[in-house]
This record gives structure tokens, C-alpha cells and sequence, in this order.
């Protein structure tokens, strides 16, 4: 009897261990739906910046799923439905990722400034910088008062062979070399602008912008300014929007459309552990070109871009040209007063076309605006 009676209590305590078990094991793989509030990051960006991160399987299945992971743009909340488990790892990955950015004030100024003039500018502003698409020391405006590096170039006038991989002592410059002609025999030819510095003077930027637009030689496009976070693009257009028909087979009214023309830039700023901004830049100018369109009169666009990347100090001014614009313009030329008479006026006009170039010149100056201090939670 005794011995039974041992069997089946031993029987009832491993039953109970196995529901224990199986308890448990239903506990840990229930799905449970949790909210995330965010604080300093858009909740569209967590995934992402989740598969960024060392994550389990299980967190990898989970953020694939759309079902399972969703956000609320309007409250900045993640919904998750996951395992007790999984949910403890997200909420680790969101405390090391949601926290206060840099930021940045981003100034810049647009200016097309006269093609003759911009040589003058060179010599003006000074500088010795080298062509990227010409020579290959940096394609910016050297600091130190030497630079070395693979390079190619001739002496000006053909005063001395051309020298390649050789130590050159140049000026410091304070902007980017805008086609000067160089003024002695161990100074780089000077081959058009495409990246520079000019300072952390803005005040004289400025004055200097005005007075050429005044002198009728510059046009100060636009001078934007925009607040963005680290590592978050900002972007900035100037131009127009050009309307056009589009016909829809079937539909008997045609609806208006745009194309956006004229310059638009992005600037991503990444601060750096030495306080540097770092600067990856895209800008890109579209005309119209109204000798070649397509059905509905719209035109084509011409477009020039540059890509570029610099490192600039807080407050300093980059400097970015290279994109030179052409514009044809039709010209009238009459004698006042003979030129209106009818029936002869003719013989006293001259009619001709008048070609215009300009080179698009933009001044980037990145400011840090807000940088967070650690241990305080905003």
C-alpha cells in the first residue's frame, strides 16, 4: 500500500512540474503589444535604425513583419507585438538610440556671379586651389603652407616643364581659386573654382556679394537658412515651377502639371569627434531648354550637379563653384525715333543675340546650434 501510494505521488508531482513547464514556456512565447514613446528620433526611422543594431533572430523576423511592428506618425509611438523577450530587447536598442542630436543652422547664399568678372574675383579673394576634374591634390584650398600629392602642371607662359608628384609651397587661401592668373612661376595654374574656404567672416561675405551685385557683375539668387539634425539632410530650393498640359487618353479635359526648375542643394552635416563638421553636398541647377520640347510644349531640362564632401570648422564659410550657365538673349538696337517710322524704321534697326555667361557660385556656412550634454535627458 505504502509503496502505491509513493508511485502515484511521485506520478502527481511530475505532472505538476510539466504544467509548471509548459506554463512557463506559454508565458515566454505569448505575444504581448507594447507602445514606445520617442522622444528625439522620427518612429518611421526605428526599424532601420534597429537592423542596424546587433539584434536575435527573433527581432529580425519581427521587424520584417508589418504586422507586428507599426508606429503612429502623429504621437511619435512604436506599437510592437512580440514576446516578453523580444520586447525587452527593443526597449535596450531604443534607450541607446533615442537621444538628443547635434544641430545645425545651415546658412547659404546663391549668387550668379559674370563669367569675365570671376577672374578678377580670383585674384581678389586670393586663393591656389586646385581643379578636381584638372589635378588631384585634394580639389580644395590647401591649409598648411605645403601640400603633397600626385599632381600635374605647367608652369605659366610654358616657363618650365610640367612636374608631377613634387612638394609645391602654396599661399593660404581664403576661398576657392576662381581662375586667376597666377602671379609667380612656383604658383599651380589657376584653372576655374570648385571648393574652397572663406572664413568665418560672413559680415564681409556679404558686404563684398552686395557690392558686386550693385557693381551689375553679381545677383544674389536667394540666402536661405535652414535648422537640421545631425546627420539629417537638409534641403534648399530656388527657382520656379514651369506649367504644362498633360492629356489623358479618354479624358477630354487636360489636367496641369509642373516641372521644377532652377537650383536645389542638400547639405548633410555629421559633427565629428574634434568638433568638425563634416559636410556631404548635392547641388543641382536645371534650366529649361525651350529649343527642344516634347508634346504639350515641355521643355527639356538642362542640368548640372555637383557632388562634394568637406570638412569646415564652426562658423566657417565652404565655398562651391563650377556650374557655369549660358543664356542667349535676343537684342534690339535703333536709332531714337528713325527706328519707329514705318516702312523705313527697318533700316535703322539692328536686331542680334546677346550671350550671357555666368557662373553659379554657393556659400555654405554650418553653424552648430544645439549640442547635447551628457547625463542630462531632455
Amino acid at each position: 500500500g505504502e509503496s502505491t501510494e509513493g508511485i502515484r505521488r511521485e506520478i502527481e508531482n511530475q505532472r505538476d512540474i510539466l504544467r509548471a513547464i509548459q506554463e512557463t514556456e506559454e508565458m515566454t512565447n505569448r505575444l504581448i503589444t507594447k507602445t514606445f514613446e520617442l522622444k528625439h528620433i522620427r518612429a518611421s526611422k526605428v526599424v532601420d535604425l534597429m537592423k542596424n543594431q546587433r539584434i536575435s533572430e527573433k527581432l529580425a523576423e519581427i521587424l520584417k513583419d508589418p504586422n507586428k511592428i507599426t508606429f503612429d506618425p502623429f504621437t511619435n509611438i512604436l506599437i510592437v507585438k512580440a514576446t516578453p523577450k523580444v520586447l525587452e530587447e527593443i526597449e535596450e536598442i531604443i534607450k541607446k538610440i533615442d537621444k538628443p542630436r547635434p544641430q545645425f543652422l545651415i546658412e547659404a547664399r546663391l549668387a550668379e556671379i559674370s563669367d569675365t568678372y570671376v577672374h578678377e574675383l580670383g585674384v581678389k579673394w586670393g586663393g591656389a586651389t586646385w581643379r578636381a576634374t584638372e589635378h588631384s591634390i585634394w580639389g580644395v584650398s590647401p591649409r598648411p603652407s605645403s601640400s603633397t600629392g600626385s599632381m600635374t602642371y605647367t608652369y605659366p607662359g610654358g616657363g618650365g616643364p610640367p612636374t608631377t608628384n613634387a612638394t609645391i609651397s602654396l599661399p593660404t587661401p581664403t576661398i576657392v581659386d576662381l581662375g586667376a592668373t597666377p602671379t609667380q612661376r612656383t604658383t599651380p595654374s589657376a584653372l576655374g573654382i570648385v571648393l574652397g574656404y572663406f572664413g568665418k567672416n560672413a559680415a564681409l561675405l556679404d558686404f563684398q556679394l552686395s557690392a558686386l551685385e550693385e557693381k551689375g557683375v553679381a545677383r544674389i539668387l536667394s540666402k536661405p537658412s535652414i535648422l537640421t539634425l545631425n546627420r539629417e539632410p537638409a534641403t534648399i530650393k530656388q527657382g520656379y515651377r514651369i506649367p504644362y498640359l498633360r492629356w489623358v487618353p479618354e479624358v477630354p479635359v487636360p489636367t496641369v502639371e509642373f516641372i521644377d526648375a532652377g537650383v536645389k542643394f542638400d547639405v548633410i552635416p555629421s559633427l565629428t569627434p574634434e568638433g568638425k563638421i563634416l559636410l556631404d553636398i548635392t547641388i543641382e541647377k536645371s534650366t529649361p531648354d525651350w529649343s527642344h520640347t516634347v508634346q504639350g510644349g515641355v521643355p527639356a531640362l538642362f542640368t548640372n550637379s555637383i557632388q562634394t564632401s568637406a570638412l569646415v570648422d564652426n562658423g566657417e564659410t565652404l565655398v562651391i563653384g563650377g556650374i557655369k550657365i549660358s543664356d542667349i538673349s535676343e537684342t534690339l538696337d535703333q536709332v531714337p525715333g528713325l527706328g519707329n517710322i514705318p516702312g523705313i524704321g527697318e533700316a535703322f534697326k539692328r536686331k542680334g543675340k546677346k550671350l550671357t555667361k555666368t557662373e553659379l557660385i554657393v556659400f555654405i556656412t554650418p553653424k552648430i546650434a544645439y549640442i547635447p550634454i551628457a547625463g542630462i535627458d531632455y
